[in-house]
């Protein structure tokens, strides 16, 4: 009469091989895809096996990532299922620290052709005659923020926010100019992130900036409208400030 095989768990991928049903349990080991190992035990509800390995240890694997081969009804209980470690103390919730900076960048962003005064006549690109700079700023929950003052890095003109509409101050650009956040609506001095790189020289406009904002589609005809020195001199942009508490 033929002997009826063990049951064997197979690998789906590489598992881990734990010292109990449970992924509490530490791991004493692993098993390769497709490797097989004997069955010799189940928990008690069924959803995790245990195996002896190829160099007889034993060992447990969870149902969900082994496919059984054999009669696995005739599992028996296993007879002695270690304790499982205790759960480890959490971690002390850490105190929360101020930001490192009052205000930061949240965006920075070219206008496109037809929001500056300019457009596309086919594959023709006229230029607008439009060279500003907008920045827009916001409280901590988004809303706009009047009487923050920021000063043009490379212009030294300051503006007031809410002076050009709600939560924005306006400059004029000539090459371009960089942002920051200087006072704060009561009038103390803060720290902010600086936004830079919101110039009118084509050759200083990044393929990223001109494909957002619909000037060109990839590198090459970004670089033509780079080596044509398209619009050299009428860019606008926005910048957007948001205060961090």
């Amino acid at each position: 009469m033929t002997a009826t095989p063990q049951p064997v768990a197979i690998a789906s991928n590489v598992i881990n091989v734990r010292g109990g049903p449970g992924t509490v349990y530490p791991v004493i080991g692993s098993m390769k895809k497709d490797e097989e190992a004997l069955i010799i035990a189940k928990n008690k509800t069924g959803d995790w096996w245990q195996v002896k390995l190829s160099d007889d240890r034993t060992g447990w694997v969870g149902g969900s990532v082994v496919t059984t081969q054999g009669d696995v009804d005739s599992i028996l209980l296993a007879k002695s299922i270690p304790t499982p470690p205790p759960s480890p103390t959490p971690a002390a919730t850490p105190t929360p620290t101020a930001p490192a900076v009052d205000y930061v960048v949240k965006s920075i962003r070219l206008w496109g052709p037809v929001e500056n005064g300019g457009g596309f006549d086919g594959p023709s690109l006229h230029c607008g005659n439009k060279r500003q700079l907008h920045a827009l700023v916001l409280d901590s929950n988004g809303q706009p923020l009047n009487g923050v003052t920021l000063l043009g890095i490379y212009s030294h003109v300051e503006q007031v926010s809410g002076s050009f509409a709600p939560g924005v101050a306006a400059w004029v650009l000539g090459d371009g100019d960089g942002l920051k956040v200087i006072r704060d609506v009561d009038g103390s001095a803060v720290v902010s992130e600086i936004a830079d790189g919101m110039v009118t020289d084509p050759a200083r406009i990044s393929d990223e900036a001109y494909i957002a904002s619909g000037y060109c589609t990839d590198h090459d005809s970004c670089q033509a409208l780079r080596d044509g020195n398209a619009c050299h001199g009428h860019y606008s942009w926005d910048v957007t400030f948001q205060r961090t508490h």
